[in-house]
């Protein structure tokens, strides 16, 4: 731009009002000003541009707006935790601020224990509030009284996650076995805090190509959420391709069999592309997965819900999905969430899942419980007692 005379037709005269343009110092001053405006907002575009394509590149499992949690907001007619519109929004900050969370401080996010040679690394996800009226609306508000010093307000706030355990084969290989999968990015109940990936090589220094089975409880949504991404053309695809998934037959059967209940569980994008892969494995009642690893039936939550019992060297742990939910469920069995299939069931299975735990003074591992969400249960006179493990990793 020239001292003298009118701004160039870069900017064209509308850019400066006229009597600016009769001090040559005032242009040049404004003129500076508008060029850094201009420079910023390139800067800014650019900048966009990056994360956009980081976002595409790295982290390209956009969720659309929350709809529920293994159905069970959907069931009871309510809302989900998340205003309408804000799961795309919320999961991007969140990858776009974390960098697919490597800014996280991913200690946070595991904790290690063993049972026998086997490796338990507890991870966590994320993070599910829930009212208690609407999880337990048939325990009044008075009943949770004795439990305010883990339970400060009328919000349940449980741990999402889940385990990865290393195991010794046969041949002495190690197998990377997930139980259950989080809550994911594509469409999840609840955004989740952390990338699992980054969290599975902080922990173990592995890959999502690394995993070899993943076990599934239950298919809720929050159990299955890491089985898939998709990819930057839209497609969805396997997060683990080289693991086999291992569910109940009846329980794949019976959230398959209708379209209310494969959209509550959102089994076509979850479930339904591993299958057609033959990804998916059904299993059939008790059955052993590793040396050591097992399945049983606990059923009540849903239909085909199971624990996994480990065992090694003496030592013996369970990890129990949704058999319980809440530390109050230790000392108050009989309460049921209001997501449990079959509520009779689910707190007779409950019952004797604590019992056994119990009598084999076995370890807990729990998605749920308060994160790391390991301890052990006793049985009293008075009834279930649970108690924090100091870490055995």
């Amino acid at each position: 731009l020239g001292c003298e005379g009118q701004p160039s037709d870069i900017l064209g005269n509308m850019m400066l009002p006229t009597v600016l343009r009769k001090r040559c110092h005032i242009r040049k001053g404004l003129i500076g000003i508008i060029a850094l405006g201009v420079g910023y907002a390139i800067f800014r575009f650019e900048e966009n541009s990056h994360v956009a394509e980081k976002i595409t590149r790295v982290n390209s499992r956009m969720p659309p707006p929350c709809i529920c949690c293994g159905g069970f907001y959907h069931a009871q007619g309510m809302d989900g935790p998340l205003k309408r519109g804000v799961g795309v929004r919320g999961m991007r900050s969140i990858i776009a601020s974390r960098g697919g969370s490597n800014n996280v401080e991913l200690g946070d996010y595991i904790h290690e224990e063993k049972v026998g040679d086997v490796k338990v690394y507890m991870l966590r996800d994320g993070s599910i509030e829930i009212p208690l009226s609407r999880m337990f609306p048939s325990i009044e508000s008075s009943e949770w009284k004795p439990f305010q010093r883990i339970q400060q307000d009328q919000i349940a706030r449980l741990s999402s996650g889940c385990v990865l355990l290393q195991v010794a084969s046969e041949d002495n290989q190690t197998v990377n076995m997930l139980l259950d999968s989080g809550l994911g990015v594509v469409d999840p109940p609840f955004p989740p805090s952390v990338d699992l990936r980054d969290v599975l090589f902080k922990a173990a220094e592995i890959s999502r190509e690394d995993i070899h089975m993943v076990v599934h409880t239950h298919v809720h949504q929050d159990h299955t959420g890491w089985n898939v991404y998709r990819d930057a053309d839209g497609s969805i695809k396997p997060m683990f391709p080289n693991a086999m998934h291992c569910v109940q037959a009846k329980e794949y059967d019976f959230w398959g069999a209708s379209s209310e209940l494969r959209k509550r569980t959102n089994f076509d994008v979850k479930l339904k592309p591993l299958q057609d892969r033959n990804m998916i494995r059904m299993l059939n009642g008790r059955e052993t997965l590793a040396p050591g690893v097992e399945v049983l039936p606990c059923e009540g939550h849903t239909p085909g819900h199971m624990v996994v019992r480990i065992s090694s060297l003496g030592a013996t742990g369970y990890y129990i999905g949704d058999a319980l939910h809440h530390l109050a469920q230790i000392t108050n069995p009989n309460w049921s969430p209001v997501f449990d299939w079959d509520a009779p069931l689910a707190e007779r299975s409950r019952k004797e899942l604590m019992t056994r735990i119990a009598n084999e003074n076995a370890l807990l591992f729990s998605p749920h419980f308060p994160f790391p969400g390991s301890g052990t249960i006793s049985e009293t006179s008075q009834g279930f007692r649970y108690d924090w493990v100091k870490s055995t990793g």
